[in-house]
């Protein structure tokens, strides 16, 4: 549910899905080459270890890649996370196939400042907030919820046609 809040405090939330900054992590990542699978899916190889996992970008459902708009959200995330960009991933929960659903920072050229990748792909229309991983991302989901509100607003991505069928009903449907 989306709460009231003023003008301001929306634009610092649309600004603040975005740009980040001072994290700690325990290790940065790169992305594999050629890994994005689509738009929420791609794996990932540690700096130092090279630990390689897959990865399920938390809190958001892209469209599928031969559903309306799959192509498009994939195509988004490639550019957001070229190869071998320099990332950091927050959280440690494994879903059902074996991949760590977290939330994604791509790193930027300004030291210290990096990109919420989950929060801009569902700004852009790229993909849809889902409540069904919510737990993977407590302090964040009623963010990325506002941030769906605003992509259907600005009729963003897959917004743009005004019927965007959610991922999670397209694939019952397509079983």
């Amino acid at each position: 549910m989306i709460t009231a809040c003023s003008q301001e405090q929306m634009q610092e939330m649309a600004s603040n899905a975005m740009v980040t900054q001072n994290r700690t992590p325990d290790k940065t990542w790169r992305v594999k080459p050629g890994s994005v699978h689509d738009g929420d899916t791609f794996r990932a190889v540690a700096d130092v270890t090279n630990e390689e996992i897959k990865v399920r970008i938390a809190c958001i459902d892209a469209p599928e890649i031969k559903q309306a708009g799959g192509i498009e959200s994939r195509d988004y995330l490639r550019g957001m996370l070229t190869d071998n960009r320099e990332i950091i991933l927050m959280g440690a929960e494994k879903d059902q196939y074996g991949r760590s659903v977290v939330e994604v920072f791509a790193m930027t050229d300004t030291p210290g400042l990096e990109v919420g990748v989950n929060g801009e792909m569902v700004l852009a229309g790229m993909a849809h907030y889902y409540e069904g991983h919510k737990r993977s991302c407590p302090e964040n989901a009623e963010q990325y919820e506002f941030l769906e509100q605003e992509a259907i607003s600005n009729k963003a991505g897959v917004w743009a046609n005004g019927d965007a069928e959610r991922p999670w009903d397209w694939r019952r449907r397509n079983k």
